[in-house]
């Protein structure tokens, strides 16, 4: 059984099945259900029709799959600028838990939830990184704190950095040198 209807995001990132007075966004929601297996896409856009932005991300989609007992965040589509889309989802499950116990809660709020959390995670990323790379290699760095650690990084990810911009290049460099001088 598929399904596509609309509901309402308000100012605190809940997601309702009524329209609330403090509407944030409408939502139309795409999905399907097969055997009590829930597949759930999300896409918001504010009251005037456009999608939602975050920290100079715009969010596009999310995608959520839910289980007899549990839900899982699958995609979390993202654009800053002009640039592609790009699924945000392997780096949220690289560096945050993605999969929620329903504990009885109902579909609207364990989702509610679940996208507030990965909007907690744009917010973290600066305005400076906007490719998939870009957030990656930033969001290692954030665990560095030992010289070696920050050596290895280094080693580790310097293939990855012609995948760069020249201005995600620019400020992870001087992140990196800002970090070497406090570690020496």
């Amino acid at each position: 059984m598929s399904y596509n209807y609309q509901i309402y995001l308000d100012d605190n990132l809940e997601l309702l099945s009524e329209k609330p007075q403090n509407l944030m966004a409408e939502v139309t929601v795409k999905g399907s259900e097969n055997f009590g297996n829930y597949h759930t896409s999300y896409f918001p856009i504010n009251r005037n029709g456009e999608e939602l932005v975050f920290n100079e991300w715009h969010l596009k989609e999310f995608y959520i799959n839910r289980q007899w007992n549990r839900s899982y965040l699958l995609g979390f589509i993202v654009s800053k600028k002009d640039m592609p889309y790009i699924n945000l989802y392997d780096l949220i499950k690289k560096y945050r838990d993605t999969i929620w116990s329903n504990n009885g809660k109902s579909e609207l709020e364990l989702n509610s939830k679940m996208l507030r959390y990965a909007i907690d995670f744009l917010k973290e990323i600066p305005e400076e990184i906007s490719t998939h790379f870009g957030v990656d290699i930033y969001l290692t760095y954030t665990k560095v704190f030992t010289n070696q650690d920050l050596y290895n990084f280094y080693i580790m990810l310097s293939d990855s950095f012609r995948n760069l911009t020249a201005t995600e290049f620019s400020f992870l460099n001087k992140l990196f040198i800002r970090r070497w001088k406090a570690i020496i």
